[in-house]
């Protein structure tokens, strides 16, 4: 196939390979599951944490440790691998009295030797103040900015990867393309160009080596919770070394002493006399002859244990049994960097030692035509490669981003997303030397004045848009950087997951409720009244009129709910026997029983927000609201006084705006300013960083905090036109992690504090255009549930443990 043709296809067939549909494996040992959960209320004190995470653990490094209200350590025992579960970390603990309790975690990949730290709550019998971390992330992988060790940890693998496809690419375009026109080269040019040649593989591959060892100093230093001290000591030191990662990095580093060392081996060939003398005034005698074939081979070796260190020792595919170095994941990684080194290493050598010798030997018009052949055979290579880093490319995307949700919404994701525009800018470069550029140049030799072409406006229009694709090339191996530092996070909505049909099918679902306590309880408020799920079956605990809301408190038993005649109807037994009394006339739309006290309930109603301190019996008024009614109410995670209220407008003049209230409802006031919410405020939701979400009645969902109460929209990634916010649930342990039900839209996810959404509605009934009136998380399960006019649906993770 001629040239002119095949440049072209490869753009088609790399931009369509990039795109592929993904599939799911997880990069970093991130937290999958955990027992306890987060933020559960337990009845009786655990005896062990046990956390699942998504690769194989380096036992000796990774670390749980469990804190009381006063920093006092409730470890047992130091934490231990589960025999024959790798993935799994254990820690006993002592008696735990009433109260809540911070499980730190720090894991660290046996594969790829990656560093991640999270924390989460629980408690006993009560809910309490848990003692505070500042900076530690939650569950996660940690999307934020790095600290200094992790910024210094990703430049230093930057160098590393430049310098190895540096080192790799000049020394295979040096050898097997440059070298098959040495008996047509200027002696001179050939010379400079055995010089320039050197000195960048020399200087490779000691970026390389020190980079090497920053990233490796750093990572220590990250272990040792950011002490230079134990850094360097020698259960560090162990830790590291004695996984496969730190065996790796000790290959990894005798290849590049080795072919440094090779570099200075080997004498100048005698047939270059003009070389020799170059070389000799340059200070360079009894150098290497870069022929040899050693840089080339370790380097090789080197990209092979490169990709053994990184995501691909993780991913179960066609891995060789009780082994992590040789699998067909690594074998594919190993090809993408070779290609990357090839195409990428080629043009840096074009840049660095080809051009420079070039210009610098004030070559002959003769040597622009074998420029341009030189050019010619590295055209072919370049094809190849950019096939060879593609079609491996994307299986590492694919095995690594579970959506086209996480591939929009993770930093990994954002980051491929700029690596497959800086490798289509490159493309396009190519093309435009290759195709407009070179055969101009061409034309103009063949013409009557080729004298005319050395240093011309063509040659130096060339000579710059070669040298402007290792720069993008540095680009594109920084996003890889960024790649290899950040997994995507371990989130609900892998692929091929979709909602399926649980209960109820034709009932609308009002709302629900799930249990603290125990994983298979669930409730739901229908137009007929209350159902309950427990062991595997559902059936109806409360015969009355449209349930419009349901709240469960901590002891799974004391229940209360709300319908639209205006009674509250309360429970103590899990629904078994209920009383009611009327709150009002005009329906009640939101109910909610205080923190550690469920006979403290609250009532949004026609006409305003209603208090009973008797769990029901009597009801006062605290708030009055004309044309309006209270829809939705929120409490400040760890707080029994600190409560929110949203209301909606039930006619022309009616508020619609979120109270505030310090004293349980006692007192209510205005929260927040900005806030246009349409029809009113149908739900809110609080994380455990203080932030407050609010759905509104058509204009979506908007954001604030105690700290700063302005409220601001968050809605990117929704769908233009009206968006009423029904229901909104957050994820415990995920602050960044909330789902909104909507009217009409389905089901809208965020990973980051809601700067942008993503709609996860496959499967529920008519899709993206479902009616979900209430959603709920369930930690103990770790799975949403939608309560929709078809019944009620569930969402949980596949690929899970």
């Amino acid at each position: 196939m001629p040239h002119r043709s095949v440049l072209p296809l490869l753009v088609t067939v790399v931009l369509a390979l990039m795109l592929a549909t993904p599939r799911l494996a997880l990069a970093h040992a991130l937290l999958l599951r955990a027992d306890p959960p987060p933020d559960v209320l337990l009845r009786t004190a655990p005896a062990r944490i046990h956390l699942w995470f998504s690769e194989d653990l380096n036992g000796s490094a990774s670390r749980v440790v469990v804190w009381d209200r006063h920093r006092t350590v409730m470890n047992a025992r130091g934490p231990a691998l589960v025999p024959g579960h790798p993935r799994e970390l254990e820690v006993a603990l002592e008696r735990l009295p009433p109260g809540s309790y911070l499980v730190v975690w720090t894991s660290v990949s046996a594969d790829d030797g990656h560093l991640l730290r999270g924390s989460y709550l629980f408690s006993v019998k009560v809910r309490g103040p848990g003692p505070s971390l500042p900076g530690t992330a939650s569950s996660g992988g940690g999307q934020g900015l790095p600290d200094a060790a992790g910024l210094g940890a990703l430049f230093a693998h930057w160098l590393e990867l430049l310098a190895a496809v540096a080192w790799i690419g000049s020394a295979a375009f040096s050898a097997f393309i440059f070298r098959s026109f040495a008996d047509r080269c200027d002696p001179v040019m050939a010379g400079i160009e055995e010089l320039r040649l050197r000195l960048l593989l020399r200087v490779s591959l000691v970026v390389l080596l020190s980079s090497s060892v920053a990233d490796l100093v750093l990572q220590a230093y990250s272990l040792a919770g950011g002490d230079w001290g134990s850094a360097i000591s020698t259960t560090t030191i162990r830790s590291i070394f004695g996984e496969q990662y730190g065996q790796l990095w000790l290959g990894r580093q005798a290849l590049g002493l080795v072919a440094l060392a090779a570099t200075f081996a080997t004498s100048i060939r005698e047939d270059e006399p003009r070389g020799r003398e170059l070389a000799v005034a340059a200070g360079e005698r009894g150098s290497v002859s870069l022929i040899a074939p050693v840089p080339i081979i370790f380097g090789i070796i080197y990209l092979y244990l490169l990709a053994a260190s990184g995501h691909a020792a993780s991913v179960n595919v066609g891995t060789i049994e009780g082994s992590h170095m040789y699998s067909a994941a690594i074998f594919l990684d190993w090809l993408h960097l070779l290609g990357v080194a090839l195409w990428f290493g080629g043009q840096i050598y074009i840049a660095l030692a080809l051009i420079p010798a070039l210009l610098t030997s004030g070559a002959s018009g003769g040597d622009t035509p074998l420029f341009l052949e030189i050019l010619n055979r590295f055209s072919p290579v370049a094809y190849l490669s950019v096939a060879l880093f593609s079609v491996p490319g994307t299986f590492n995307g694919a095995v690594h981003i579970p959506s086209w949700d996480a591939f929009l919404e993770s930093v990994y994701g954002r980051s491929l997303i700029v690596k497959i525009g800086l490798v289509g800018i490159m493309i396009l470069v190519s093309i435009y030397t290759v195709y407009i550029l070179r055969p101009h140049l061409r034309r103009a030799l063949a013409g009557p004045d080729p004298h005319l072409v050395v240093g011309s406006r063509g040659v130096k229009r060339l000579v710059w848009w070669l040298r402007v694709n290792p720069v993008l090339g540095a680009g594109v191996l920084l996003a890889t950087s960024v790649l290899f530092f950040y997994p995507v996070p371990a989130t609900l909505s892998a692929r091929g997951q979709q909602w399926s049909q649980v209960a109820l099918p034709g009932v609308t679902i009002h709302s629900l409720a799930v249990g603290h306590d125990h994983s298979g309880l669930v409730y739901a408020g229908t137009e007929q009244g209350v159902y309950r799920r427990a062991r595997g079956g559902w059936q109806r605990v409360l015969a009355a009129q449209t349930i419009w809301s349901i709240d469960l408190a901590a002891d799974d038993r004391s229940l209360v709910a709300g319908d639209e005649a205006g009674d509250v109807y309360v429970s103590s037994d899990g629904g078994q026997r209920w009383r009611h009394s009327l709150v009002t006339n005009q329906g009640v739309y939101a109910v909610s029983s205080r923190r550690g006290s469920p006979r403290w309930v609250l009532a949004g109603a026609g006409g305003g927000l209603y208090l009973s301190r008797d769990g029901g019996a009597r009801w006062e008024r605290r708030l009055r609201l004309r044309q309006s009614g209270g829809a939705a109410f929120a409490w400040l995670p760890g707080s029994s006084r600190v409560v929110f209220a949203g209301v909606v407008a039930g006619g022309p003049g009616g508020s619609t705006t979120v109270f505030m209230s310090r004293d349980a409802g006692e007192s209510w006031h205005v929260f927040g300013r900005r806030l246009q919410s349409g029809g009113g405020v149908m739900s809110l939701a609080f994380t455990a960083h203080g932030q407050v979400f609010a759905g509104t009645m058509g204009l979506a969902v908007w954001r604030a905090s105690l700290a700063h109460a302005s409220w601001i929209r968050t809605r990117d990634g929704m769908p233009p036109g009206s968006i009423h916010g029904a229901s909104l649930t957050v994820v415990p342990g995920r602050p960044g992690t909330l789902f909104v039900g909507t009217l009409g839209q389905g089901v809208f996810r965020t990973t980051d504090a809601g700067r942008h959404w993503s709609n996860i509605s496959e499967g529920l009934p008519a899709g993206n255009t479902a009616i979900v009136l209430s959603v709920r998380y369930s930690p103990l399960q770790d799975a949403l549930y939608a309560g929709t006019t078809d019944g009620v649906y569930r969402l949980q993770p596949g690929e899970r443990d």
